[in-house]
């Protein structure tokens, strides 16, 4: 594994590590908006929801190609 793809695949780490943070803040963010608007704490999820977005990024890998093989599958290198 080279440098660049290293540095790629922490970065995707800590991406998915900070998710239920993130969530977090979220969901509590959301409750003091409706505590302010003195709606029902449900009132805003469906306006909110992400509809299993961060779930589906959770069940994504890295791609275990070379990066030559990825450049090789560009249009403009395929012609060439």
């Amino acid at each position: 594994m080279n440098w660049d793809t290293s540095r790629a695949e922490a970065q995707w780490q800590t991406t998915l590590a900070s998710i239920p943070s993130l969530e977090a803040t979220i969901a509590t963010t959301s409750y003091r908006l409706k505590r302010v608007d003195r709606r029902q704490p449900t009132a805003l999820s469906a306006n909110l929801s992400f509809d299993g977005a961060a779930a589906a990024l959770c069940r994504l890998s890295m791609p275990s190609v070379r990066p030559e093989q990825l450049l090789r599958r560009r249009p403009d290198v395929a012609r060439g």
